[in-house]
């Protein structure tokens, strides 16, 4: 019966999963939420089940981008150069209890109501590095100047620190900051699912090595995701942009709303 406890995890694994891999954002932005405050797992729980499950869902869409060729490899690799020590830094405070489970609760409700409104602030750049050809080539990386390189990497760190901390932040910043410097959302949401995979796996060796993500959750949630990533890949080229923003906007802003009430209500 144990692991038939969780089943309902996997129906809200496909839908967050398809909506997270079509947009270059981590699912552990609702996961993460979804398994603390609803199933009432502890911060460690929550963060190691829900990166295990982000393992299995960029993993599979990191391999229908490939094939797509859709993925700047050394654009990601400059990404990767901050977001891997900044995965690292924050699992290990996580798991070394220096941050308090109520601050990361007051963190997860300010966070996604700051990215609620992010998503709509945002506006595409109307430069582009090219064709989606010349997008995906290792020249693009020498088009850009030192400056902006360091800028990304920097921002690249604090995207791991998040995931580590909060099992979310890699692809909500390195996406729209690939964006702003010019690569078309159709190249910057795969870029954004390689460097995500890639922290994503260093943060989730950690929780695992403490065996702490909940296995027969995690059973339901990474085949759903598994199921999700395959349709986002086959969708990315039909949503609307504007759409799917107002969308996200939606369900962010009501995760972060519904964040504070559990708060005040405890």
């Amino acid at each position: 019966m144990y692991w038939l406890q969780y089943w309902y995890a996997f129906p809200v694994a496909v839908v967050t999963a398809t909506l997270a891999m079509s947009s270059g954002i981590g699912g552990g932005l609702l996961f993460a939420p979804f398994f603390m405050f609803v199933l009432h797992l502890t911060p460690e729980q929550s963060m190691g089940t829900s990166l295990l499950t982000e393992v299995f869902g960029m993993g599979t869409a990191f391999i229908n981008y490939y094939r797509m060729r859709l993925i700047n490899f050394k654009v990601g690799g400059l990404l990767i150069l901050g977001s891997v020590p900044g995965a690292l830094i924050g699992a290990i405070l996580i798991n070394l209890h220096l941050i308090d489970a109520l601050v990361i609760k007051l963190l997860f409700g300010a966070v996604i109501t700051i990215l609620a409104f992010a998503i709509i602030l945002r506006k595409s750049s109307e430069e582009n590095q090219g064709s989606i050809q010349e997008q995906t080539a290792g020249l693009v990386l020498g088009k850009l100047s030192t400056g902006k390189k360091v800028r990304m990497v920097l921002l690249s760190f604090l995207a791991g620190l998040g995931v580590g901390t909060l099992a979310l932040g890699s692809g909500e910043i390195n996406t729209p900051q690939l964006v702003n410097t010019g690569f078309t959302p159709k190249v910057a949401i795969p870029t954004s699912v390689f460097v995500m995979v890639v922290t994503v796996i260093t943060a989730t060796s950690v929780y695992v090595l403490k065996g702490q993500p909940v296995l027969g959750l995690a059973l339901y949630t990474c085949s759903g995701v598994v199921v999700g990533a395959k349709l986002a890949t086959l969708l990315i080229h039909k949503f609307r942009d504007k759409v799917l923003r107002w969308w996200l906007f939606g369900i962010f802003l009501l995760v972060g709303i519904s964040i504070f009430v559990k708060i005040f209500q405890s």
